[in-house]
């Protein structure tokens, strides 16, 4: 089966994921990689080369957020909940519930964001290039509407299906796209990458870990090149999903992410998920979540309150290494 199919396929496939036990994801403080970095730019940080740094030793920021995990998890919010975080700084990261597998959805647009601009790095004319607006193969059920959405049977160029693709999680221009991408270039973005190709029969396949090294390679525009990289990241910048990852940080907080939520016709289970780079003034991080429960809300709020701890500890980090600083 083509890849573009089981991309669509994983994009409307909704399925169960087990009940299980939250845990520290082992090797959740490993040796952490900086690097001397490029600037000159707004959303992406090129990495110019590998420097070591010392080990990420606070256990404070991972016990705080398996702690709000526990509280999201004991109050009923959530019955699954799994977290990924990276301080792009300097690199330490930690995880909870490292192994937990979900039905990524619409989390796929991000892969597909990428491959196009891939495909378009070697294209010139590829981002201008007109496709008809059709129904799509997959069933449409956009919690973000669009205040100018596409008219089917219009023609609009690959990236005006781009920015309706991320901006409102459109899944007939991700249909578009798909049917007209090279399938070797998705292929590779996922390979080349280290991550799993989405598998029909098992479609709860993404770990918090794994989607959140597409943001990681944009951010350090190392898989595309600079100039894509930073497009990619500023059409994130404008998703219109308030209710994740954007409802825990101070209005006015720059966040490039892609939300996905999953429905089930037979039960009452439902997904939701949230990814994406926090772009905390000095200190940007990369927040990850993935949940299930019953209830779309409910996850929300879970999930923005896991972003608030965390934002909450990037904040009390940053501070107090200001005052070491100055003193």
């Amino acid at each position: 089966m083509k890849l573009q199919t089981l991309a669509v396929a994983a994009l409307a496939l909704g399925t169960g994921f087990a009940i299980g036990s939250w845990t520290a994801g082992k090797g959740a403080r490993p040796r952490a990689t900086g690097g001397l970095r490029q600037g000159g730019y707004r959303f992406i940080h090129p990495l110019l080369d590998i420097l070591d740094t010392p080990e990420f030793v606070d256990l404070r920021p991972e016990k705080q957020i398996n702690a709000e995990v526990r509280r999201m998890l004991r109050l009923g919010l959530a019955t699954d909940i799994a977290v990924y975080f990276r301080d792009l700084n300097n690199g330490p990261w930690y995880s909870i519930a490292a192994e937990k597998r979900f039905a990524p959805a619409s989390l796929l647009k991000v892969p597909i964001l990428i491959a196009v601009l891939k495909q378009a790095e070697g294209d010139a004319g590829l981002l201008q290039k007109k496709l008809e607006y059709l129904p799509a193969g997959v069933e449409e059920d956009q919690t973000v509407a669009a205040k100018t959405p596409m008219r089917l049977g219009r023609w609009y160029t690959v990236e005006e299906f781009l920015r309706a693709m991320i901006w409102h999680s459109d899944n007939k221009a991700a249909f578009a796209l798909l049917t007209h991408l090279d399938p070797t270039v998705l292929n590779r973005t996922y390979t080349e990458l280290q991550i799993s190709v989405p598998d029909p029969k098992n479609p709860d396949w993404i770990s918090t870990r794994e989607m959140a090294t597409f943001f990681r390679v944009l951010y350090n525009a190392s898989y595309l090149d600079k100039t894509s990289s930073e497009k990619a990241l500023e059409l994130l910048t404008r998703t219109q999903f308030q209710n994740g990852l954007a409802a825990g940080v101070p209005s006015g907080t720059t966040i490039a992410h892609k939300f996905g939520e999953r429905r089930f016709k037979d039960r009452d289970d439902v997904e939701l998920h949230d990814c994406g780079i926090v772009y905390y003034p000095g200190n940007p991080y990369i927040l990850c979540v993935m949940s299930k429960g019953s209830n779309l809300g409910r996850l929300a709020k879970a999930i923005g309150n896991i972003s608030g701890s965390v934002y909450r500890e990037v904040d009390r980090q940053f501070q107090k290494r200001r005052k070491s600083g100055a003193n």
